[in-house]
This record gives C-alpha cells, sequence and structure tokens, in this order.
C-alpha cells in the first residue's frame, strides 16, 4: 500500500458544537450551533508516516483566529464569490446572506423564499487559492482522445479537446435552491447585471456548474436535466445507468436505499462524475458514457466503477469524496484511497476508533479534514515524490502512471534542472512506462511491452539485455544454429529451420521495435535538427542517455546488428532491403556472415551503400570468372552505377570483361546515365586505345550522340578514319560537314599518305576552308581532270562570296584555256553560270571557236541580260509612282491653317506665342516655338 495520507492533528471545539466547516485560500471557516462564525489559519504540517488512525497518537493543535462575527442564526452551508470578495451563507431560517469577506459585514440578504441549497460558480477558480500551485494539469489526455505519448519522429502538434472549458467572461454566478424553484444571480465584472428563475418537475437535490452558460440539476425523483443560461432553456438528460435492478423506479438521488448520492466535476473539471447504488458512473462534456481505448492508455480505465456498499470489515460506507487526484471512501472503521479511473485501492487507513462520530469531510490541496460534532482531524497528504517511490518500490506503475499524468507540470520543477517543467513530467512518465515494459517482459507479454518501449523510446539495451535468454543467445549469433543460405531463403516464406514458434514471435516483435528505433535515432542525427518537439516535449538523444553522436552512432550498429541477425533468423528475404539502404551495421560482420551464407547478391548491395567498391567487384570478378556463379552482364551493372570519382576502378574491371565481349564498351561507358557522361572523356578515350575500333565508337557516341564539339574529339576520330581513307571516305566526309575539325591538321596527316584519288578528294574541303582555292583547282584539274567538280565547287563559293566566286571562276576558265581544254570550257559555259561578265568570258576566248559553239552560252546570257533590264524599268517606274505620291503629300500637308491667338501656348515650353515669335511644326501639326523644337527633337 502506499501512504497517500497520513493522520497528523485535531483541532478540538468542545464547548461549541460545530454547524458548518469549509475550507478555501489557505483558511478554515467554522460556524458553530450557536451563530458564531470563525476563520482560521490552517496550520503548517509535516508528514508522519503514521498508516493507522490513532487518536490518541494525534497533535492537538491551537488554531490562530484571524476573524470572528456572529451570525443571525446557524449557518447550514458556505459558499463563496472572492472575485467579488463575497462569502455565502445559507442559515438555518432558510435565507441567505452575503457577507464582506475582509469584515464579513452583511451586503445582501435574500428571503424571499425558504433556500435549501446555494452553489456559487467564478472564473479561475483553481488559481484563487493565493500563492498556491494549481496541482491539476489543464493538458490532461481525457476520455475520447487519440493522442498518446506515442513519439511520432516528426514535428508535430496536435490539439487536444478538452472538456468542460471555462471561456472568459468576467461572469460570477450564485445559484440558491428552494424546493422545486431555482433562481439563479449573475454578476459581470463585479457588477450585478440580472436574475435567472427556472421552475423544475420535483424537488431539486444536487446542482453542479458545468461552465458559465450551463449547469446541470439532479431531482429526487432521478431525473437530471441541463439548465442553459443564454437560452433560458431547461432539457432533460438521458443516460442509460448500469447495474440497475429490475423494475427500478426509486429516486436517482437520495432514494431510500443505503446508496450515497454524489455529483461533482473531476480530472480538472473534465469529467463529470455521477454517483448511484454503489456506482461511479462518468459522463464527458456531452453527458455521455466515457469510453476509453484501452490500448491508448497508461491504466485499465473503467465506467462503471463499482463502489462496495460495506468494507471487507463489513463496516457501512459514509462518505465517497473527490480529493484531486484520487477518490476518498470513509468508512466507520477505515479510510481508503481509490483510483478514480479504475477503482484500484492505493491505501486503506484503519481506525483504532470508529468514525461513526465523523459528519462531514472537506479538503485543500494539502489536507484531508474529518469534521466531527466537536473535533476536526487533520489529515496531510504525502509529497507526489514520494507516493511515487512508493508506487515504484510495490510496482504499481498503473497508478503511478495515473498519478503523473494528471499533475500540473510544475509539481516536478526543480530548479537546479534545465528542462521545462512539461519535459520533466514527460520524463517521469517515460520512467515508469519503460519500468511498467520491464514487468511485461517479466510476466511473457512481450507485444504490450515492446508497444511501450516503441512509445516511449526506450534504448535499445533495455529491451536487448531483458530478452529471454535463449532469444538473447539467438541474436547473438549462436553457431550451433543454423541458416537456410539466401538462395534457398528467397524461394521460400518459412523461418530458418529449427527456430521454436515461441522465440519466433519474440523476434518478430524485436524487429517492430528496432525499426523503429533506427528510425528514431537516425532522426537524432540529423546535424540540422537533432532536437524537435512533440506536444510540447522535447525529444532529444538525452533520452538515449548521451549527447555524444560516436555514442548514438554506436547504438545505432547495435540496433542495425541485431535486426540483421533477426532478418536472418525470420526472413531472409528483408536482408537485403536492410543492406541496401544507409545502416550502420557491422562491417567485418556483415561480410563474414553474407560470405559464410553465400548470400553475395546481399554482400554486394552492402558493399556499394557503404562504397566499399573495390571489394564488391573482386567479389563480383571472382564470381563471374572463376566460380561462374553470375554472368559478366551482373558485374556490368555494378560498374554502370559508378561514376568519376570511381574512375579508376571502372578502368581496371572494365578489361576483363571488354576483352570478353567488346559489346559491353557501350554499356559500360555509352550508357544513357548521370554516372557514365561524368567520366573523364579524355581518360575513357585514352583507356580505349588498346582497342582503335572501340575508340571508333567511343568517339562516334560522343560526337553525333553527345553533341561534343571540343575539336580534339573530331581530330582524333578523322586520324583513326584516315588509316583507311579509301574505306572511310564517306565517314570523314560526315565529319567535314560539322565544321569543327583543324584543317592544317588533317592536311598534314593526308600529305603524309600514299597520293591517291580519295586522299585528294578528302583535301578539298580542308584546303577550302583555309581559302586556298586555287590549290583546290589545281587537285579538281589537273590531278583528278574533274571540270564538272571544280565548278561545283566555284557555284559553291560564289554563293557565300560572290566576289570571290567571279574571281575563282574566272581563274578557272584561264586554266582550262591555258591548257587548250576548249570541250572543257564550252562545259563551263553551257552549264548556265550567269553571274561572270560574258564580255570579260568572250574576251578570253581564242578566235578558232566556233559562234555556234557559244550560241547556248550567249543565249542563255541574253535572255539574264534581258530579265535584268526589265527588272530595272519596273524598279524606275515604282521609283517615279513613289515621288508622285510624296509631292501629293507634301501639298496636302502645306494646306493645313493652324489659327493662334493670344491665349495660344507652345506645348513644349508652355509660354504664349508672340507676333515675333518664329514657329515651327510637328509632324501630327502641333506649333511650338522654332527654339523649342529644337530643344524637343534633341
Amino acid at each position: 500500500m502506499v501512504l497517500v495520507v497520513s493522520p497528523y492533528s485535531c483541532f478540538q471545539f468542545s464547548s461549541r458544537p460545530i454547524s458548518t466547516f469549509d475550507v478555501f485560500a489557505g483558511l478554515i471557516y467554522v460556524t458553530f450551533l450557536d451563530g458564531g462564525l470563525a476563520t482560521y489559519q490552517i496550520p503548517s504540517a509535516v508528514e508522519t508516516g503514521m498508516d493507522l488512525f490513532d487518536e490518541t497518537k494525534l497533535v492537538l493543535e491551537d488554531l490562530n483566529a484571524v476573524g470572528k462575527t456572529q451570525l443571525s442564526g446557524r449557518a447550514l452551508q458556505l459558499q463563496f464569490l472572492p472575485n467579488l470578495g463575497y462569502l455565502v451563507v445559507l442559515l438555518e431560517n432558510q435565507t441567505v446572506q452575503l457577507l464582506n469577506l475582509t469584515d464579513y459585514e452583511q451586503i445582501d440578504k435574500f428571503e424571499e423564499a425558504r433556500f435549501g441549497l446555494i452553489k456559487t460558480w467564478y472564473e479561475d477558480s483553481k488559481d484563487l487559492h493565493l500563492d498556491q500551485l494549481n496541482e491539476e494539469d489543464n493538458d490532461y489526455i481525457t476520455a475520447d482522445d487519440m493522442d498518446t505519448i506515442s513519439l511520432a519522429t516528426t514535428a508535430l502538434e496536435t490539439t487536444r479537446s478538452k472538456k468542460f472549458i471555462n471561456t472568459k467572461t468576467g461572469n460570477s454566478f450564485l445559484c440558491l435552491v428552494s424546493k422545486r424553484t431555482l433562481a439563479i444571480i449573475k454578476w459581470h465584472n463585479n457588477q450585478y447585471e440580472r436574475k435567472y428563475e427556472f421552475k423544475l418537475n420535483d424537488k431539486i437535490q444536487l446542482v453542479e456548474f458545468l461552465n458559465a452558460d450551463n449547469l446541470i440539476a439532479a431531482m429526487k425523483n432521478g431525473d437530471l436535466c441541463r439548465i442553459d443560461l443564454p437560452h433560458q432553456s431547461v432539457s432533460p438528460i438521458q443516460i442509460q445507468f448500469l447495474n440497475q435492478p429490475s423494475g427500478f423506479n426509486k429516486s436517482f438521488f437520495f432514494s431510500s436505499s443505503d446508496s450515497v448520492g454524489e455529483l461533482f466535476k473531476a480530472n480538472n473539471d473534465q469529467q463529470l462524475i455521477i454517483f448511484k447504488d454503489h456506482n461511479l458512473i462518468k459522463l464527458n462534456s456531452d453527458l455521455e458514457l466515457v469510453v476509453y481505448r484501452h490500448h491508448a492508455h497508461s491504466i485499465d480505465f473503467k465506467n462503471p466503477v463499482v463502489v462496495p456498499g460495506h468494507n471487507e470489515s463489513g463496516k457501512k460506507l459514509k462518505f465517497l469524496k473527490y480529493w484531486f487526484p484520487y477518490l476518498v471512501l470513509v468508512y466507520s472503521n477505515s479510510i481508503e484511497i481509490w483510483n478514480l479511473e479504475n477503482g484500484s485501492l492505493v491505501q486503506q487507513l484503519p481506525c483504532k476508533t470508529s468514525l461513526q462520530s465523523i459528519v462531514d469531510i472537506k479538503f485543500s490541496p494539502q489536507f484531508l479534514f474529518l469534521v466531527g460534532a466537536t473535533t476536526v482531524f487533520k489529515l496531510v497528504k504525502s509529497s507526489y515524490e514520494f507516493q511515487l517511490s512508493e508506487f515504484e518500490k510495490s510496482k504499481d506503475y498503473n497508478n503511478a502512471l495515473n498519478l503523473i499524468e494528471k499533475l500540473n507540470p510544475l509539481v516536478f520543477q526543480d530548479d537546479t534542472d534545465s528542462h521545462s517543467p512539461r519535459q520533466i513530467k514527460f520524463l517521469k512518465l517515460r520512467q515508469f512506462e519503460l519500468l511498467k515494459g520491464l514487468e511485461y517482459l517479466k510476466n511473457h507479454k512481450y507485444d504490450t511491452a515492446i508497444k511501450l518501449f516503441i512509445d516511449f523510446l526506450a534504448s535499445p539495451e533495455t529491451l536487448l539485455d531483458n530478452l529471454p535468454p535463449k532469444v538473447k543467445s539467438l541474436l547473438a549469433d549462436d553457431p550451433t544454429l543454423k541458416h537456410t543460405s539466401s538462395r534457398d531463403s528467397l524461394r521460400s516464406s518459412k523461418d530458418a529451420q529449427g527456430l521454436p514458434q515461441k522465440e519466433s514471435k519474440i523476434i518478430s516483435l524485436c524487429i517492430t521495435y528496432l525499426t523503429d528505433a533506427r528510425r528514431k535515432l537516425i532522426r537524432l542525427l540529423d546535424p540540422d535538427s537533432p532536437k524537435f518537439q512533440w506536444h510540447g516535449f522535447l525529444i532529444s538523444s538525452e533520452l538515449y542517455g548521451t549527447h555524444d553522436l560516436p555514442v548514438l552512432e554506436k547504438k545505432l550498429e547495435l540496433v542495425d546488428n541485431c535486426l540483421f541477425q533477426c532478418y536472418l533468423l525470420t526472413n531472409s528475404r528483408m536482408v537485403g532491403p536492410l543492406l541496401r539502404i544507409s545502416n550502420y551495421c557491422s562491417f567485418d560482420k556483415i561480410e563474414k556472415k553474407c560470405l559464410k551464407l553465400q548470400m553475395y547478391t546481399e554482400l554486394v548491395d552492402f558493399y556499394y551503400c557503404r562504397a566499399r567498391h573495390d571489394k564488391a567487384l573482386e567479389l563480383l570478378e571472382k564470381l563471374c570468372f572463376e566460380e561462374k556463379v553470375f554472368k559478366p552482364e551482373f558485374m556490368v551493372k555494378y560498374i554502370q552505377k559508378l561514376g568519376r570519382p570511381q574512375q579508376d576502378l571502372v578502368f581496371s574491371f572494365s578489361k576483363k570483361l571488354i576483352d570478353l565481349n567488346p559489346l559491353h564498351v557501350d554499356e559500360i561507358f555509352m550508357d544513357d546515365s548521370i554516372e557514365c557522361e561524368s567520366l573523364d572523356k579524355v581518360q575513357v578515350l585514352e583507356f580505349l586505345s588498346r582497342w582503335p575500333v572501340l575508340q571508333v565508337r567511343y568517339l562516334r557516341y560522343l560526337i553525333f550522340d553527345l553533341g561534343e564539339t571540343n575539336v580534339r574529339y573530331p581530330n582524333k576520330l578523322i586520324e583513326l578514319y584516315l588509316q583507311d581513307p579509301e574505306k572511310n571516305q564517306a565517314h570523314i566526309h560526315q565529319l567535314y560537314s560539322l565544321g569543327n575539325y583543324t584543317p592544317n591538321g588533317v592536311l598534314k596527316q593526308l600529305n603524309s599518305l600514299q597520293p591517291s584519288p580519295a586522299v585528294l578528294d578528302l583535301m578539298i574541303l580542308p584546303l577550302g576552308k583555309l581559302n586556298k582555292h586555287n590549290d583546290v583547282l589545281d587537285i579538281l584539274i589537273n590531278k583528278l581532270d574533274n571540270t564538272a567538280k571544280a565548278l561545283q565547287y566555284c557555284v559553291a563559293i560564289h554563293d557565300n562570296s560572290p566576289d570571290t566566286g567571279i574571281e575563282l571562276t574566272n581563274t578557272l576558265l584561264d586554266m582550262l584555256l591555258s591548257q587548250k581544254k576548249f570541250a572543257s570550257v564550252l562545259e563551263i559555259l553551257d552549264s548556265g553560270i550567269t553571274f561572270v561578265d560574258p564580255t570579260q568570258v568572250l574576251a578570253k576566248l581564242p578566235d578558232t571557236l566556233l559562234l555556234k559553239e557559244l550560241s547556248k552560252y550567249l543565249e542563255t546570257n541574253m535572255r539574264s541580260i534581258t530579265s535584268l533590264l526589265r527588272q530595272d524599268i519596273i524598279t524606275s517606274e515604282l521609283l517615279k509612282v513613289q515621288l508622285v505620291n510624296i509631292k501629293y503629300e507634301k501639298l496636302e500637308t502645306d494646306r493645313v491653317h493652324v489659327r493662334l491667338d493670344s491665349a495660344s501656348r507652345c506645348a513644349v515650353c508652355g509660354k504664349n506665342f508672340s507676333a515675333a515669335s518664329i514657329l515651327s511644326f510637328f509632324s501630327n501639326g502641333t506649333v511650338v516655338h522654332y527654339g523649342c523644337a529644337k530643344h524637343k527633337t534633341g
């Protein structure tokens, strides 16, 4: 049992029997049967550790009175409106008095009806206890809330649904109950505003405010209703109560049975609790039964909670009250502290003397008061830290977690700690959740335990060190265990041979934890955001017990090694995906294990992930060429994934592949990929020098596929083609057509070759590019005797440069005439050229040529000259028409008149024109000063 509360002292009022007793804001308010009202300071107290209620051992305390007054009669009930400074008293004569909280002077009195119950409501009720801390957490996770402390690795904030939220209205209320009548007085910002009145269908027994707009009333006949103040409406509430005997028709509250009736809000006003006929029923803000999702909460929630009418000793239940965060049950021979959520017994405090004389119980945050006729007993609540330590010792983790969840984070604040209060609270929750998880492990509830380890970021050692011994030996890679090879496992979905079903299930659960743990650890290794927020909690590497990145990386190595072993044991097909991603597995361990199990594909992927391409290629070369395990294409595909940083490896391991099949050069060096294009092309070309044919293929790929413009590649390809100019003449002309080569170098190579028609033909375009046109004509006429091609060359030059073309054609004619090749001259003249001056041509021709031989040439040129003459005539006539049109436009312009007067202004300077002004006109007719026109155009 946990010592939540322990007896401490008592107050004696032996000469004046107590009428009412209440506690508020650090003060005790006592009224006596003689009408007296006294206020006392609550004395401080320390924990006694007493686990038995023994009156003889209690300290008798003297109270320090801070105020006294005499009421007009015996008080039956006290209520407070501290924001207004009011003390509300219900007197024996069923009238209500409003007193000043400071001096107890009467402010007002209500006696228009016979009142039997009063209830107040005001804002910030939890914050008006002077300097006392509100111990309840406003963010307590309530019913129907899907949020848990399960930590995703994304920075995420979710909005929780809070029940019975009090908005800031500035309102205060006093509810006065007289049988079936309910009157509500409203103050707004300390000023009286109005009064509401409602008539219900039966006598009102209990009233509870839900918020500033609504209150709930319970009638004697068992009906419940909600009263909506803004709309001044009353609506019945239908609730399906549980465990009712058949034919039940008694009053829900205060029936003739032995039950106790209560109506209160709990858990920071987020639940409405109804206690009737030994059923503690919990409702949400919609007044519906609260349903918890068991898997999403730290405790085993029950609704309703059954409360026996008698304890184990057969003693009757006298009182049931809510004292945050517990239920207090008072029997005539004991006091019991219960968990509100599940009804579990937290503490039982036996009494040596009977508590039958107790007539009421009251609370302050620290003290519990048992009120008798003339004596009040004070019990002290243990510190929450002490309660948590006791819960831990007794392994009562559910009650510990329930307590932590409900407490205000400020309760855990430590001045020496650098964490925020909410962070400290989370760390407390995590501590007990992990302890709870370890307990589940011991009880073989592995799925529940591992879920908690995932949700609360347990370190890998926490799980792995507490697994069953047989599972630990399996994960430690016991050498006696036999595995199937990777190739066999890929063909089968069965587990490894000989693995028992129980161990297989545990390992599968471990995989779930390990995959989640590696994701979170990797997230914390991110240098840009090594911390992140989740629901106000700071998630950092400290949760794993370190701030050092190397230590985190060692934890990741442990996780990935165990994950690798788990996959080998249960589903080796998952080894490949693990080794293909960035991982922290031990390199030597993976290499040794994969080689032993012949998991070559997985090992090659692992090498690639770790950038150990040398090892991968050495293994592949051995498997492809020596052991014939893989086809060479497997090695080619690996090399294709390597780029410029691994260029030396590409060259080194490509030789055997290319010797085996020259077509592999296309896949390795001419693949359409980023890696291939990143290779140094000059070095690739040099590497391929041992295979000239492959050099040609690679150069054509660079020039015609990639569009490389570097002149060295066409020059090199021409050099290779010139090894057999007759065969490659067409290919060389294709390169000439690109124009991207060095003509001097090409000519030098051509001159070094044995002269032949192909070589002479290949010299023409380089010579033309160097403007050595005469040398071209010399080759075409004197060496190749190809007049037609010579003329074609001259025409091509004329198309690009007319003057050069005319000059070159005349040179060609002179060359032929000098050699008396009149047939060739006539061939040129009959070809239809007209761009050479015919008079100059005719002057060159010898007199021996017959006129009829020149008739075709003369006719062609005369038609050309006539055509040109006609074009000149047409052009002349068009110019004459244009001249007439311009003269007409001038006359029209001269006819334009502009009238100026004394108000006319220059459009440029804005000044008036004078009689002596020199004017100028813009093309649109605007008149300006002559000087302004010059300025404007300038």
